[in-house]
């Protein structure tokens, strides 16, 4: 290695060195600053008329269809317990529990319980988080809710639909709200906050624009089927 070979490395390892103790420091204060709130939006326009996406919102039997990892959603009594299939809709003060398989790793498994804050038919819902097996999302966040509106769209359909756009185009919107509460928390909604929201928010907007069938109670159908 020639001498000015050399002198070009050092020069560049002692800049990489400062570029790293600058960018830990940077890291370090925005981990230091005041909790905050963060918000995380998102729209998808479907072609499907608002009171087909508003059963995917009211039979809870229906939600593992359209959430992420979701693979049992069921609504509990004031002991715990699950409801009847005939119970398993939508009503505000409702207790929901969800069973959530990380790439279908049973070793992963963890449950969220949420309640239903707001429920208006065919228009939007809202749930807060109350507990989490894990422990990890209240180690991070606070006053975690979201929200799923349907907005009817325009005369001519959602927007963005295009080609597709219809007189029953819909906007499907999930909203997430939460307040930040520990160092990991503060540092990743500043240097990746949508990153870290969406990692989080569990309803899949896409999946519930397109569910065409929701499930749902069929009081005729056998007990099996139900």
């Amino acid at each position: 290695m020639t001498s000015t070979t050399k002198r070009f490395w050092d020069r560049t390892l002692v800049i990489l060195g400062l570029v790293a103790v600058v960018s830990i420091f940077s890291f370090w204060l925005l981990s230091r600053e005041p909790n905050r709130t963060v918000t995380f939006v998102r729209e998808v326009p479907t072609s499907v008329a608002p009171e087909k996406v508003g059963l995917a919102l009211h039979w809870i039997l229906s939600w593992p269809q359209w959430h992420h990892m979701t693979t049992d959603v069921k609504r509990l009594d004031g002991m715990g317990t699950p409801l009847p299939l005939s119970l398993q809709s939508a009503q505000i003060g409702a207790i929901v529990e969800f069973t959530l398989d990380p790439r279908e790793q049973k070793q992963r498994r963890f449950f969220i319980q949420a309640e239903v804050t707001e429920y208006v038919p065919n228009q939007h819902i809202s749930l807060k988080l109350i507990k989490e097996s894990s422990g990890k999302l209240q180690a991070m966040f606070q006053d975690m809710s979201w929200k799923i509106e349907i907005l009817p769209g325009t005369p001519h359909g959602a927007p963005g639909l295009g080609k597709q756009a219809t007189e029953a185009g819909t906007l499907v919107r999930g909203t997430l709200t939460a307040t930040t509460q520990n160092w990991r928390a503060r540092l990743f909604s500043r240097i990746a906050e949508r990153i870290l929201m969406h990692q989080v928010f569990y309803p899949n907007v896409t999946k519930l624009a397109e569910l065409k069938e929701p499930q749902r109670f069929d009081p005729t159908a056998s007990p099996a089927a139900n």
